[in-house]
């Protein structure tokens, strides 16, 4: 059932991805920015998968991955004159932090969602902010011209609610429906030094995980839908730009993947897979993080209610659970809960598990595989 227009020229995706990626949709040809916007379109489920233009065609770089980082923070504090972090209190985010450190190239912004000041309440959505907090802390130390900007929720809401109150944008900024990714819309609001021609605001997105189909003998980076332009920042002033997403750094953390899975023992490996399924080999999120990326910061980093091995919904977290299952949030965020009832009556029933967009979920959509 079309439920809107769906035609989303490239202007209406929320990110200007270096290589185009989104959902395609075989029945009709047509291609979407974000899971939400291609459910509320098609016929049935089995009609979708993720699409990605990134292919690989170098070779492996002779560079570290430690390297690589600081390749890629140099050319970009060379290109813009103005650069933002958003931090979202992870390792991918904090890693950059350390690379502006290590390379003397300092930030200017340092923004992040929480709910009021993370410095003063650890609960609900600042769960890890407030125990990471301490990164952020110690960098200013270093570079005080950078300032921190605490985008508070409720205040990023109500300014959403009033400016940007609109059932097809907000489909087309978030992928599985968070409230957090809805308040992010009025970021521009609030961050003034936005307003600069020569600007971007980086997250640490842009990598892939990897698999190894054991039966096959074949490696293949992949991307899920709540990777599929995930917004780690929102703004329709300067570009969103994914530290993590160039060739060199993707393919070169598949191939040290690779390395360390062809030089480990099958216990080490066992403890780290998280594919379910005997003929795969997949690492989680964590392992990588730790083990091949960014090593510095093994031990360093918080995350509260996530199980490595264990892939929990993301409703059960409790960043997000204080408002998937709090009553009262109904009544404070009452737009986003009025909207999540429209999703959850117009997405094709093929699409949900049960019980709805902040309960079961979304099935998860093909992924999309990259052999190298």
């Amino acid at each position: 059932m079309q439920i809107f227009d769906s035609t989303y020229t490239e202007d209406m995706y929320p990110y200007r991805n270096e290589w185009p990626e989104g959902v395609f949709d075989h029945r009709t040809k047509k291609k979407y920015p974000t899971t939400l916007t291609a459910l509320l379109d098609c016929q049935h489920f089995d009609d979708l998968e993720l699409y990605t233009g990134f292919q690989v065609k170098q070779p492996v770089p002779d560079k570290s991955l430690e390297e690589l980082y600081k390749d890629r923070m140099r050319a970009l504090r060379n290109k813009y004159d103005y650069l933002e972090l958003s931090w979202g209190g992870g390792h991918d985010s904090t890693m950059i932090l350390k690379v502006s450190e290590q390379t003397g190239c300092p930030l200017d912004v340092i923004s992040m969602q929480c709910f009021g000041d993370p410095r003063e309440d650890d609960s609900r959505f600042n769960s890890e902010i407030s125990k990471n907090l301490h990164h952020v802390l110690s960098y200013v130390e270093m570079f005080p011209q950078t300032k921190i900007v605490f985008l508070d929720i409720n205040e990023t809401y109500k300014a959403t609610v009033e400016h940007y109150l609109d059932n097809k944008m907000w489909c087309r900024m978030t992928t599985m429906g968070m409230l957090d990714d809805i308040c992010r819309i009025s970021a521009d609001r609030f961050i003034p030094q936005r307003n600069n021609k020569n600007g971007a605001v980086l997250t640490g997105q842009g990598w892939k995980p990897v698999l190894y189909n054991k039966h096959y003998g074949t490696w293949s980076l992949y991307q899920q839908q709540d990777m599929v332009n995930q917004l780690g920042s929102i703004s329709f002033l300067v570009p969103t730009i994914r530290f993590y997403e160039t060739a060199e750094i993707m393919i070169k953390v598949g191939d040290d993947i690779r390395k360390k899975y062809k030089t480990s023992d099958q216990d080490y490996l066992d403890r780290a897979d998280v594919s379910q399924n005997a003929n795969v080999w997949i690492g989680n999120n964590e392992w990588i993080h730790e083990e091949i990326m960014y090593t510095e910061l093994k031990g360093e980093i918080f995350h509260d209610g996530k199980d490595p091995k264990f892939h929990i919904p993301w409703q059960d977290e409790p960043r997000f659970e204080w408002f998937c299952k709090n009553q009262n949030a109904k009544t404070m965020y009452k737009e986003y809960f009025e909207w999540v009832e429209f999703l959850d009556k117009n997405i094709h029933p093929s699409c949900m598990l049960e019980g709805g967009i902040l309960k079961g979920g979304l099935k998860n959509v093909k992924p999309m595989m990259i052999d190298f």
